[in-house]
């Protein structure tokens, strides 16, 4: 995906947007398709830089989220190993219901490294 395929308008951006977390979005990412943009900052003209999509492995983060002393590696939520497909959904859909109640990046990372054990 090229960095021009990235930047969305406020239509497409809207179009792609990954649902906001309730029965309905937790009943599609049980079953593995819920998809949809995660993690995007919104430009000065108006349009979206897209960060990462739900369905990716790799969830990364704008440096604007994340503290002074954020790395770059801790503004990366990585699902790939989470090898059992099932808990890698639910990781997944428990991630992006606490980053939707507004979560930082470190308390997700945290999260996540909790999931896994």
């Amino acid at each position: 995906m090229s960095l021009i395929e990235l930047i969305l308008t406020d239509v497409e951006f809207a179009e792609q947007q990954c649902s906001k977390p309730n029965q309905s979005t937790l009943e599609r990412a049980i079953d593995g398709t819920l998809t949809g943009i995660v993690t995007y900052v919104k430009l000065a003209n108006g349009h979206y830089q897209v960060y990462s999509r739900y369905e990716e492995e790799l969830w990364k983060f704008p440096a604007a989220k994340g503290t002074k002393g954020t790395t770059k590696s801790n503004l990366t939520l990585n699902f790939g190993t989470i090898n059992n497909p099932e808990m890698k959904r639910m990781a997944k859909w428990v991630i992006w219901h606490k980053l939707k109640e507004g979560l930082a990046v470190n308390s997700l990372l945290h999260s996540l490294s909790a999931i896994k054990g």
